[in-house]
């Protein structure tokens, strides 16, 4: 029950599209959008060496306490953690996160 944005373009008009326009002004384009459904996947900000887990903690948790030690992720590269980091992460500040000799892992939950 997860209904998400999936891309969006815009199309030349054609007359076909402007028989089925609604009356009241004259069309000047046309937006298709795209929704559906799809998993969100778990991502991960890397700066540096560091990765940072951004989203997915319960699917993570509870992954890790059956045993997988494994998951597909999409990794969010941070070139410059001042400017592309965000402030917080799970209420955690950046600084800790990224500063930190061994901050929190998801082993210790």
């Amino acid at each position: 029950s997860d209904i998400r944005f999936l891309g969006a373009f815009v199309k030349q008009l054609t007359t076909e599209d402007l028989n089925h326009a609604v009356l009241g002004g004259v069309p000047a384009a046309a937006v298709i959008a795209f929704v559906g459904y799809g998993g969100a996947p778990v991502n991960v900000l890397q700066s540096g060496p560091r990765i940072v887990l951004n989203n997915g903690f319960h699917r993570v948790y509870a992954l890790r306490s059956i045993g997988v030690t494994e998951i597909p992720v999409v990794i969010q590269h941070v070139g410059n953690p001042q400017l592309e980091f965000p402030p917080q992460v799970a209420g955690l500040p950046k600084e800790y996160l990224l500063d930190v000799p061994r901050p929190v892992l998801l082993g210790l939950f």
